[in-house]
């Protein structure tokens, strides 16, 4: 099976774990498709859900060809990439034609439909909803398609606000390499993301796609979770 990994031409995190986790388990016949870095408004939360300190600083290319993958720069969303699938190591919303051209999977780091969009792990413990990550075939609109696979993440008397990011992201790569291991193709995925159903009818999904947390709920996330952990 031809396995995609989508990224930037930049050091980046959660791809170098990806990648790694796809060689320790024996995976071989992967490609790195990287797309151009571009440069973003910096938003400073005060809590960073996701690691991103990189493992390897030089550029992708490098260390993809240390692990003896193969690597193509692209320009824009219009090719075809021939993959079984297509892993996100690091995008920002893809074009609906890129998605229907490919089995694009994504790993969200919120227990899908409830949370959707930016900052779900943190949107999950302050609306009080089910902490833990999703996996699914990417739809045309953010965080919608098909579920492959979602899990929630326990939590414990010693858990802090890093302690549950970190399981979550943990969770994440876990279940994309799951996927990596034993897809057996979209047709096998009927559950949709995005949409409910009522007597056989498609209604819109209720859950609102999320955007980043602003500091003034930032700022609760600790007690609730705190609260959340002793009242189980």
């Amino acid at each position: 099976m031809k396995i995609g990994v989508l990224s930037y031409n930049y050091p980046h995190r959660k791809t170098q774990d990806i990648l790694c986790r796809l060689k320790l388990e024996g995976i071989d016949d992967v490609t790195l498709f990287l797309f151009p870095w571009i440069e973003r408004t910096l938003y400073k939360p005060l809590y960073i859900h996701r690691p991103t300190d990189v493992i390897y600083r030089s550029q992708p290319s490098t260390m993809v060809k240390n692990l003896g993958y193969g690597v193509k720069h692209l320009v824009d969303y219009s090719a075809n990439l021939d993959c079984n699938i297509l892993l996100i190591g690091g995008a920002g919303i893809l074009p609906q034609d890129f998605v229907q051209m490919q089995t694009v999977v994504n790993s969200h780091p919120g227990y899908l439909p409830n949370v959707r969009g930016l900052d779900a792990v943190k949107w999950a413990i302050y609306e009080n909803q089910p902490i833990g990550a999703s996996c699914y075939i990417c739809g045309p609109e953010p965080d919608t398609g098909l579920l492959i696979e979602r899990q929630n993440i326990e939590l414990i008397s010693t858990d802090t606000l890093h302690s549950v990011f970190q399981k979550v992201y943990e969770l994440e790569i876990k279940l994309l390499i799951r996927v990596a291991r034993g897809f057996s193709g979209p047709n096998k995925y009927t559950e949709k993301l995005g949409t409910t159903y009522n007597d056989g009818c498609e209604i819109p999904c209720p859950s609102p796609v999320h955007q980043r947390m602003p500091h003034a709920c930032e700022i609760l996330l600790s007690e609730r979770l705190k609260n959340r952990i002793i009242l189980g």
